[in-house]
């Protein structure tokens, strides 16, 4: 369930960033590896052993920069050893390379047309 929430949040950030800056509204993500809580518990932390685990203030770091720095929207974060990593950037620019040219060009003309806000009645609308 953990790993099918991440994906989910994900799905939100690809989808809520085109409509967003109609409101005026940015929205990035953070997704931290492993963070260090009394949250994660004991054993779960036992078992990382020496692999890079975020502290707190890291995560919060990011959580404020995405909030200040205008430039950011659409990002993901991911976290990994209190480390930054944008990944949106990367999906986007390799997906020929997964998907094919021909492929790519027609999802991402597809995602255009259906993430044009809609008002009333199905007509496009006059705020995008």
């Amino acid at each position: 369930m953990y790993a099918g929430t991440k994906h989910a949040v994900v799905g939100l950030l690809r989808s809520f960033k085109t409509i967003t800056p109609v409101y005026n509204t940015r929205i990035n993500l953070i997704a931290p590896w492993m963070v260090e809580t009394k949250f994660a518990g004991e054993a779960t932390m036992s078992r990382f052993g020496d692999l890079p685990i975020n502290s707190p203030e890291a995560c919060a770091e990011a959580v404020v920069m995405c909030a200040i720095n205008q430039d950011l929207h659409g990002c993901g974060f991911f976290i990994g050893g209190n480390r930054f990593f944008e990944l949106e950037k990367g999906y986007s620019e390799t997906m020929p390379q997964w998907l094919g040219q021909e492929m790519t060009d027609g999802f991402l003309e597809g995602w255009k047309r259906c993430s044009q806000p809609f008002g009333k009645d199905g007509e496009l609308s006059k705020l995008h």
